[in-house]
């Protein structure tokens, strides 16, 4: 008899349960907004590192390329043979980085940054001016939903 009594308490009604069900999809559907945006911070997050990352390789390297012979250095993530744009040759960065970043950076002859074009799968960045001072800019509010194909006439200035 006390079986029977034990199934009985733990059976439940159809009622209970559809009502169990409504209470997890509605936190569910509260939840699930919160979580993916969190996902996509940490992601912004990282590409804002990765930009600061190729600036200070930039930097470094042209630091090192103008012991001897000053001039404007172009860098970028491809071969230095494999990509020219006119005059221009860009010299490979030794860096790590992403499989999907994409990036030119152009730093005149006095070392500063003028031209700077970043992106990977998701968020873009670029900048060209006098002189970058990566540290200044507020990467979070300047970075772009979205992919740069980095062409020749993008790196050249050039519009269609």
């Amino acid at each position: 008899m006390e079986k029977e009594e034990k199934k009985k308490k733990l059976k439940f009604s159809i009622f209970e349960m559809l009502a169990f069900v409504v209470v997890i999809a509605i936190l569910v559907v509260n939840i699930l907004p919160s979580v993916t945006k969190s996902f996509g911070n940490e992601s912004r997050k990282e590409f804002v590192t990765e930009v600061k990352g190729v600036y200070s390789a930039a930097k470094e390297q042209y630091e090192k390329d103008n012991l001897l012979i000053i001039e404007e250095r172009s860098y970028s993530q491809v071969e230095a043979d494999s990509l020219t744009c006119g005059k221009e040759i860009y010299k490979k960065l030794d860096i790590s980085t992403r499989k999907d970043l994409v990036y030119f950076i152009k730093i005149n002859k006095e070392g500063k940054v003028v031209k700077f074009v970043i992106s990977n799968s998701k968020y873009s960045y670029s900048y060209d001016g006098e002189d970058l001072d990566i540290e200044k800019v507020e990467l979070d509010k300047e970075l772009k939903e979205e992919t740069i194909n980095i062409s020749c006439t993008l790196l050249n200035g050039e519009t269609n």
